[in-house]
């Protein structure tokens, strides 16, 4: 009967997280900005022409990219949904009600199914992991990597060797998503190995080849880049210097202290982080092994990432958004635990706190996820864009135009797709020269723009010209890959409208778009 119960919940769990997900996007509700745009763009070589892609999206450390893993992820979706941005946000879905399911497994395995269901339940209304699949971003795999880790270095304690080599997997698929994060979870990971190996866990050579080979492979790899970058420019960029050129402790430590109050009270940091230090750290004393081996690997993780993110100033709020999810499944597992281990007056505590931990994190998921759950005018959004590009292809008078996009971060990666994947299908033609400015030099971060699939077929060139104009607070990049040479608007404006004339404007939520005609085409 029991086995019963729990599958029927464990099912109805995932169902349930899957229509909690899978809701809000409907009707192309979710962000689909310049860094989403650049790995569509990126991507569709695969999907669309089958070029094998040796690469992922650029770093942070100009000329380093991460590994190409997470294009050819995306690339599933975009060819189940075919070549809809959805592709991307449904197997960011997939990924983390799967994370669910093996964790629930995981715990039913080792501590109860109880405890299995409760801890399922309660991620599900956690944002910090719910927020992980709202759209496609290439940092987000960063949180089953983290997970897989964990239960794999858990494994390895209860006495499974093999497990200790089975977590450089992980690691290595980290590498392929963001490479700050994967490399602390590196660092973890070889400094837990030489902790096995000095207390004679774990045999040199088996230490050395799982440590040093497979995670070995991808920083030697961002290495070269980076001396290519050097043998090309014989300089380091700016940025480069910028990242390596100190260190940030202050501002890591205090954004690692609401990264532990996020993963209990959201809304009071200090009292979050006090209530997860007692809760834990009474909970070391009184569970089994493993919660005890979840709670000391979590926190290894927690500390690792820390002084390895704060000797430098490159880091960024999602290098470490794999250890809320951790230390709020720890504290939930916890708690069970200890419901399950005192007397009745215990339990009655015990439930006090779960229901005050769980009704914080509810509360902070109700108010973000009815902020989400209808579109906003934000330029960001899918379901804007497509406005935008429906507008112009319906101003248009069946002739063929051109279009050029100010963003803030210059490049318009994002409508390069919209335009492909949309405006082809919907109006069976594209834009003449669609770009960032008249007469740009596309192929900088366009792949192959020439090529007829992605310029064919097309209209008449010499009518219509539409500019299309985000705000500059806008959305933007999170990588910021471009930060060298923003466009001032005023700047792009000036170029961007040379020799036309405005016919029409068109404010389409916060995007301001002109239909203009070149002068020997309007009329008296």
């Amino acid at each position: 009967m029991e086995r019963k119960i729990f599958w029927f919940c464990f099912f109805g769990i995932l169902i349930f997280g899957l229509v909690l997900r899978v809701v809000p996007t409907l009707g192309n509700n979710f962000y689909f900005t310049i860094d989403q745009g650049d790995d569509a763009i990126h991507a569709r070589e695969f999907f669309t022409r089958g070029k094998l892609l040796t690469k992922g999206p650029e770093t942070g450390i100009q000329g380093v990219h991460a590994g190409p893993l997470w294009y050819y992820f995306i690339s599933l979706g975009y060819l189940i949904f075919d070549k809809d941005p959805f592709g991307a946000v449904f197997m960011m879905i997939v990924l983390n009600l799967a994370v669910t399911a093996v964790l629930m497994w995981q715990i039913k395995k080792h501590v109860g199914w109880r405890q299995a269901l409760a801890v399922g339940c309660a991620l599900t209304f956690q944002w910090a992991f719910y927020d992980t699949s709202r759209y496609g971003f290439n940092p987000f795999p960063l949180v089953a990597c983290g997970f897989a880790l964990v239960l794999l270095l858990s494994a390895f304690l209860r006495g499974s060797a093999k497990y200790y080599m089975y977590a450089a997997v992980p690691v290595g698929l980290a590498f392929n998503a963001e490479v700050a994060g994967a490399a602390a979870m590196g660092v973890f990971y070889v400094l837990f190995g030489a902790w096995a190996w000095i207390k004679k866990k774990l045999a040199l050579k088996t230490y050395i080849l799982s440590a040093f080979l497979l995670p070995g492979v991808f920083v030697l790899k961002m290495i070269w880049d980076a001396y290519r970058v050097w043998q090309a420019t014989h300089t380091l960029p700016e940025s480069n210097l910028n990242t390596f050129g100190g260190i940030n402790f202050l501002g890591v430590g205090k954004a690692f202290l609401e990264v532990v109050g996020e993963a209990s009270i959201p809304q009071n940091t200090l009292f979050g982080v006090g209530l997860w230090v007692v809760i834990c750290g009474i909970g070391i004393r009184h569970v089994g092994k493993f919660p005890k081996h979840f709670i000391m690997l979590s926190l290894g993780l927690y500390f690792v990432s820390f002084v390895f993110l704060g000797a430098s100033r490159g880091w960024q709020d999602w290098h470490d958004l794999f250890l809320p999810p951790l230390l709020f499944v720890t504290l939930i597992l916890v708690l069970c635990e200890l419901w399950q281990r005192t007397n009745r007056y215990g339990r009655i505590g015990v439930i006090g706190v779960i229901g005050v931990i769980l009704i914080s994190q509810a509360s902070m998921f109700k108010d973000r996820y009815l902020q989400y759950l209808h579109p906003s005018d934000d330029p960001g959004l899918l379901v804007n864009q497509i406005k935008v590009v429906d507008w112009i292809y319906q101003n248009a008078e069946n002739n063929g135009f051109n279009v050029y996009t100010y963003t803030p971060n210059k490049y318009d990666d994002h409508y390069q797709y919209v335009f492909w994947w949309h405006g082809r299908n919907n109006y069976k033609y594209l834009p003449c020269e669609y770009s960032f400015m008249p007469k740009a030099i596309k192929y900088l971060y366009v792949p192959n723009s020439e090529l007829p699939v992605y310029t064919e077929p097309k209209l008449g060139c010499d009518k219509f010209v539409f500019l299309i104009m985000e705000p500059f607070n806008s959305f933007g990049s999170t990588q910021d890959k471009f930060a060298q040479g923003k466009p001032d608007p005023d700047e792009w404006f000036e170029k961007a409208k040379t020799n036309t004339e405005l016919l029409e404007e068109k404010m389409i939520g916060k995007v301001r778009v002109q239909k203009r005609k070149y002068p020997d085409k309007i009329s008296s």
